[in-house]
């Protein structure tokens, strides 16, 4: 288990990138992750910094898929969110479709910390869906009435993931409904927005059903949702576009998974989120619409 800090990035191509056929070559599979919420991967033990351990539901379901590669070891590289999308020089452009660098370079076959399917991404990458989600708009819990429907977002302070699909969405409601009050976006690293919420920082931040649940399945949340906002979002595992074995792999054993109630996929959900992943997703098309989508 390894760091991959912004230096891998300029680094000459490691040996055998991408491919699935390049994993069984090498006899390792090299999972990157993103610390997106304590709910759902931790480091371990508590206060780790560095050579951790992991866990947590994307933990569970990545340890399952690669069980099913024969004499494939596994390696967990912890990356920043932002750093999955940038290029050599460490740089993200969203317009761009030159294949991030730590995919590029192979210190990454698979992102894991799934990812939103968003139009300027998968110009990069290819994003094999696992679930459907949608954003939650959480806030304080004393805080909820004041954010009962779109519009009074408006003009208020968003702590919020830069090159996340939470501030994407906040730049396109800045551009279109919000452009005469936009909200004010306060970007932060991953584990912080929640937090900047709790401590009056920030007046709400965007999350992910799945977070949202795990917040509120917490013995005396603090935080609540007040609204779903946008549309369902597909969300899932990254790879390099050409590594079509390798998507086809994870596919099928999304598939399979998916299919199979008792599965280890459907029991890291239930243990994690209360639901197998076919009830959440019921749940979430379940949400009503808050009013406004900011690309209407």
């Amino acid at each position: 288990m390894r760091w991959a800090l912004a230096f891998l990035m300029v680094m000459p191509a490691l040996a055998a990138a991408g491919t699935l056929d390049d994993i069984r070559a090498r006899g390792e599979l090299r999972a990157c992750i993103a610390m997106i919420d304590p709910a759902l991967v931790r480091r371990e033990p508590e206060g780790c910094e560095a050579e951790c351990g992991y866990a947590g539901i994307v933990i569970d379901q990545v340890r399952a898929f690669a069980a099913t590669l024969p004499d494939v070891t596994l390696d967990f590289v912890e990356v920043t969110w932002s750093s999955q999308f940038a290029d050599a020089a460490g740089q993200v452009d969203t317009s761009s479709d030159e294949t991030p660098a730590l995919l590029a370079n192979g210190t990454c076959d698979l992102y894991v910390s799934n990812l939103a399917r968003l139009p300027w991404r998968e110009k990069m990458m290819t994003i094999v869906p696992l679930f459907e989600s949608r954003m939650i708009v959480l806030v304080r819990a004393d805080e909820v009435s004041r954010f009962s429907d779109f519009d009074r977002l408006a003009g208020h302070s968003a702590a919020v993931q830069s090159e996340s699909s939470f501030h994407t969405w906040l730049l396109a409601a800045n551009e279109t409904v919000f452009r005469d009050n936009p909200i004010r976006i306060i970007l932060s690293d991953l584990d912080e927005p929640l937090d900047l919420v709790r401590q009056g920082v920030a007046e709400f931040t965007l999350t992910d059903a799945d977070i949202a649940v795990s917040v509120m399945n917490e013995s005396a949340p603090t935080l609540a949702p007040a609204l779903a906002a946008g549309g369902v979002q597909q969300l899932g595992w990254g790879m390099e576009r050409r590594a079509s074995e390798l998507q086809a792999e994870v596919a099928g054993f999304f598939a399979a998974q998916r299919a199979d109630p008792d599965s280890a996929l459907n029991e890291a959900w239930r243990a994690s989120i209360g639901v197998s992943v076919a009830e959440f997703e019921a749940l979430v098309r379940a949400l009503p619409d808050a009013g406004q989508d900011a690309h209407e």
